[in-house]
């Protein structure tokens, strides 16, 4: 099981920064927490969206290279 702190960006025009920690300590990166944190971060207005639902919301420096989450309407 993964949770996230969420703590101020360190980098510029991120929304928001978040370490994520499992059992054995912080992780490099957790896709599946970057969806559902992005997701909550535009469901609770803390990143605004426009009418069509689509906002870069997370822009995440990792190990791995910058993960940037995108809100895209359902189909």
């Amino acid at each position: 099981m993964y949770g996230a702190f969420l703590v101020p960006p360190d980098d510029t025009g991120a929304h928001l920064g978040a370490p994520f920690r499992h059992k054995d300590g912080f992780s490099t990166a957790c896709g599946h927490g970057t969806i559902a944190l992005g997701a909550w971060a535009v469901a609770t207005g803390l990143v605004p969206a426009p009418g069509d639902g689509t906002t870069d919301v997370v822009n995440a420096p990792c190990p791995a290279g910058t993960q940037d989450f995108q809100r895209a309407p359902s189909l």
